[in-house]
């Protein structure tokens, strides 16, 4: 069942540095004694060492690199968008309104400040209509003429005007505007909205204190005369009589 295999006599002897063999029942007991193992690993060299680490090093090392600069993109990218938030938020919820005409005065951008005051939703508003469609006939040529500043040469206008919001009501504001253009020309206008509206009122009651009696509310010698230089003006234009009545 077995090949029997002399290894004094063959290419094996250099393995074994001592055989026995005893006449008992086995024919052969062999025995090898080697020298005790020793655990011989590159690391016993300086050489081959600094090699698998600088290796393990490059292997590593773009990868610790890319987590690094992904890590840092990712906080980036958190940073941006909140940093894009709160600018949206500052620009939707300003005290004034904001808004962007494209050069044939349609509204391609309008903050949430000026939606509420008008009435509207953005998305009935922005790349559906102009922004003449808001402002009242009355104050439609100032600007107009505001308008064409930001499209011409300076590049900028302002007008006093009145916006008509969807509820009928009217708003007095003053727009300054300026234009936003690349090397390809003009973009779209940037423009911003100031409500006058508590302006006009005071104005209208600072003329009216100056022009009336406090305790009675009756016009005023300042009032009289404003009134006389009118009414005298309109005579000599007709050429009608004028008369005054004094009552003490």
């Amino acid at each position: 069942l077995f090949q029997a295999i002399d290894i004094r006599t063959r290419q094996y002897r250099s393995l074994a540095s001592g055989i026995y063999s005893t006449p008992s029942y086995y024919p052969w007991q062999l025995g090898i004694l080697v020298s005790k193992p020793r655990l011989t690993t590159l690391f016993d060299q300086d050489v081959p060492v600094l090699l698998i680490f600088m290796l393990y090093a490059l292997a590593i090392l773009p990868g610790i690199v890319w987590a690094i600069s992904s890590h840092r993109q990712q906080l980036l990218k958190r940073e941006a968008q909140q940093y894009a938030k709160e600018v949206r938020n500052l620009y939707d919820y300003a005290p004034c309104g904001y808004h962007s005409l494209n050069a044939e005065g349609r509204v391609v951008q309008m903050n949430r400040t000026e939606l509420e005051w008008l009435g509207y939703r953005a998305e009935e508003v922005i790349d559906r209509l102009d922004y003449s469609h808001f402002i009242t006939p009355e104050t439609r040529e100032a600007f107009e003429e505001a308008f064409q500043g930001v499209l011409g040469p300076d590049q900028e206008g302002s007008a006093e005007c009145a916006l008509r919001t969807r509820a009928g009501t009217t708003i007095p504001v003053i727009i300054q505007a300026t234009a936003y253009r690349t090397s390809r020309g003009f973009v779209h206008s940037r423009a911003t909205v100031f409500d006058l509206t508590e302006r006009k009122q005071l104005e209208e009651t600072l003329a009216r204190q100056a022009m009336t009696d406090p305790l009675t509310g009756l016009g005023n010698r300042r009032y009289l005369q404003d009134q006389a230089v009118q009414e005298i003006a309109r005579a000599e234009r007709s050429g009608e009589p004028l008369a005054l009545i004094a009552i003490d």
